[in-house]
C-alpha cells in the first residue's frame, strides 16, 4: 500500500484519477548505476516483530529469500582463539560448526563450551589438538578424529591478534549498509533494470536529472509516445517547429545526453558541459509545455519567447563560476 502511494505521488496522480505509469516502479527504485533513481524498496521491512533480535532474524530470512546468503555470510576470524567456541562457532572454511561435522566427537567432549585456544595448542613447535575426551574415540569416532586432524592441519593461532567477525559478501570483510543495499537492489531489481542510462550531475537540480533520465528511457509524454499508447492527439508533429514528428531524437541529441561528446573535456569540464546541456534541454521542454498548453491565440506569442536568458540564469545559479574564475587566475 505504501509503495502504491509513493508511486502515485511520484507521477503526480490526483485522488482517484488514473494516469500513465511511464516507467516501471521497480525500475525507478533501482540504483543510479542500474538505470534507476536510487530509491529504496519499503516492502523489505514489512512484518516487523516486537523483539529486536526477531527483527534481525526475520529481515535476514527475507534477504536469504532473494538468493543472497546473508545469514551464512558472517564468518568468524580467528586470532588468538580466546573468544571463539571450538565446537559451536562457524570458524572453519566449510562455515559449519564442528559440532555438526563431527557429532560423535562432540558427544565425547568433556567441555562442550571450550574455546579454540583450549583445543589447539603449540607443543614442541607443532600445532596439534589438546583433546579432553570422556573416553578415547573408537570406530566411527576415531575416523572422525582423523578427519578433524586433517581439516585443522596447518592451522596456526596468532597470539597478538583478536578474534572477530568477517563479512563474506564484501572484499574487505566489513559490512556496510551501502554495500548491503547495493547487493539487495542488484538481486531484487536486476530483472527490470536497464543499466546505467547517463551521467547524473549533482550540480543541477534533481528535477533536471530526473527529466534527462526519462528522456533517455523515452518515457516523456511526447506526442509520438502518447499516440503510440492509444491516446488521441491532434497531431504528432513537433509543436515548436511543426515540420517533424515529436520524438526523443528530435527533442535531443542523444550523443550529448549519453555524454560521449563531452569525453574530450577534462573531468570537471565534462561535468559542467553535460550540466549546461541538461539545463538547456529541460528549459526547451518547459518552453514546449507552455506552447502546447497555451491558448490558441497566445501560442504564436509564446513561440517568440527567447528562452536563452532563462538558461543562462539557471546555469549561473547551478554552477560555481566564482571557483572557476579563481582557479583560472
Amino acid at each position: 500500500m505504501l509503495e502504491s502511494i509513493r508511486c502515485r505521488f511520484f507521477w503526480g496522480f490526483k485522488e482517484e484519477s488514473k494516469g500513465i505509469y511511464w516507467v516501471k516502479w521497480r525500475t525507478a527504485l533501482a540504483s543510479y548505476d542500474q538505470g534507476g533513481l536510487g530509491g529504496l524498496y519499503d516492502g523489505r521491512g514489512r512484518g516487523l516483530k516486537s523483539s529486536v533480535w526477531e527483527n534481525i532474524r526475520s529481515v535476514g530470512a527475507v534477504i536469504d529469500s532473494l538468493d543472497i546468503p546473508f545469514n551464512n555470510s558472517f564468518v568468524r576470524k580467528v586470532g588468538c582463539g580466546d573468544n571463539t567456541s571450538f565446537w559451536c562457532d562457524k570458524w572453519v572454511h566449510s562455515r559449519i560448526p564442528l559440532m555438526f561435522q563431527f557429532p560423535r566427537l562432540y558427544a565425547l567432549e568433556c567441555s562442550k563450551n571450550c574455546l579454540i585456544k583450549d583445543r589447539w595448542c603449540l607443543e614442541n613447535d607443532i600445532w596439534k589438538g589438546n583433546w579432553d575426551w570422556r573416553s578415547y574415540p573408537r570406530g566411527h569416532a576415531l575416523s572422525e578424529l582423523q578427519s578433524l586432524s586433517s581439516l585443522l592441519d596447518g592451522f596456526v593461532l596468532r597470539p597478538q591478534a583478536k578474534d572477530g567477525w568477517s563479512w563474506a559478501l564484501s572484499n574487505d570483510g566489513l559490512i556496510t549498509v551501502n554495500r548491503l543495499s547495493s547487493i539487495i537492489d542488484s538481486a531484487y531489481l536486476s530483472d527490470c533494470s536497464p543499466g546505467k542510462t547517463h551521467d547524473w550531475i549533482s550540480l543541477v537540480p534533481r528535477k533536471i536529472n530526473i527529466f534527462i533520465w526519462r528522456l533517455v528511457l523515452d518515457r516523456l509524454p511526447l506526442l509520438s509516445n502518447l499516440d503510440s499508447r492509444g491516446i488521441d492527439v491532434p497531431s504528432v508533429l513537433c509543436p515548436l517547429c511543426g515540420d517533424h514528428p515529436e520524438t526523443r531524437e528530435h527533442l535531443s541529441i542523444m550523443d550529448l545526453v549519453s555524454g560521449s561528446l563531452g569525453n574530450n573535456f577534462p573531468r570537471y569540464g565534462k561535468t559542467i558541459f553535460n550540466g549546461v546541456f541538461y539545463s538547456v534541454l529541460w528549459h526547451i521542454w518547459a518552453w514546449r509545455n507552455k506552447v502546447i498548453h497555451s491558448k490558441i491565440e497566445e501560442r504564436q506569442e509564446e513561440l517568440k519567447v527567447d528562452i536563452f536568458p532563462r538558461v543562462q540564469s539557471s546555469s549561473l545559479l547551478c554552477f560555481p563560476t566564482d571557483g572557476v574564475r579563481k582557479s583560472k587566475s
